[in-house]
């Protein structure tokens, strides 16, 4: 039977990528979206092109309660059983705190962290494999401008940290992209075609990451070994 993964936030960007990493293997492949139908439809049919065995699109709003349950139903009504949960969507609010609405505050934290916490408590009992959560470089540092931004994928490290302690038999990992060239991240930063690779080789072979720990992409992209802080990071990491 042929493995299925789960990618939120996948008609652009990391996720579309990754999508069709997991398709070019064989994998079904189910992904969420939250703008455009079309965009999904036609990453869903890029997929099949690309060797998946099933490829399906959901529509995702991770604000709502009734289309977070609406989704985890449809998706386990096809697939009780799932091997790979990507937690990758989210969105990026700018500015200061004190210049930001109540409605931005709600939005920038429920569409990051809370919503994706909502569907992985419907979708965690039928993962049999790996849970990965998208966070950031900025998980571990404030940035000005970025405070809601920053609380979520903080959180996401402490989600990731406590449920690898509540599933100790599956793995739960949170990787960490840079800047990365996406509707998101802007021109600048790394291809996201790299960054799905890298994701991928986590998803499929986890390069003995142990559950709730942390990954920073970019020490896995080109041009790691020109980087001496990278270098000891990831022997830190190897060693610990």
């Amino acid at each position: 039977m042929n493995k299925v993964a789960v990618i939120t936030g996948a008609s652009r960007g990391i996720g579309e990528a990754l999508a069709y990493e997991f398709s070019q293997k064989g994998f079904a492949t189910v992904i969420t979206y939250h703008g455009e139908e079309s965009l999904a439809q036609a990453v869903r049919e890029r997929c099949l092109e690309l060797g998946a065995s099933t490829a399906h699109a959901f529509k995702l709003d991770l604000t709502s309660n009734e289309s977070i349950k609406s989704c985890a139903r449809e998706i386990l009504e096809l697939f009780p059983t799932l091997d790979t949960l990507v937690n990758n969507a989210g969105i990026l609010i700018t500015g200061k705190l004190s210049e930001q609405s109540f409605e931005q505050i709600d939005e920038q934290l429920t569409a990051s962290l809370v919503g994706p916490m909502k569907f992985t408590s419907l979708l965690l009992p039928a993962v049999k494999g790996l849970v990965i959560n998208i966070g950031s470089n900025l998980a571990t540092t404030g940035k000005k401008n970025l405070v809601g931004y920053c609380a979520a994928k903080f959180g996401i490290r402490g989600m990731t940290q406590a449920l690898a302690k509540e599933w100790p038999d599956i793995k739960i990992l949170a990787l960490h992209p840079g800047l990365t060239a996406t509707s998101m991240g802007g021109q600048g930063g790394a291809n996201p075609l790299e960054v799905a690779r890298v994701i991928f080789r986590f998803a499929t072979a986890g390069h003995g990451a142990q559950s709730g720990s942390d990954v920073w992409i970019q020490d896995y992209l080109p041009g790691f070994w020109r980087s001496p802080r990278r270098i000891l990071r990831r022997l830190r990491n190897i060693f610990k």
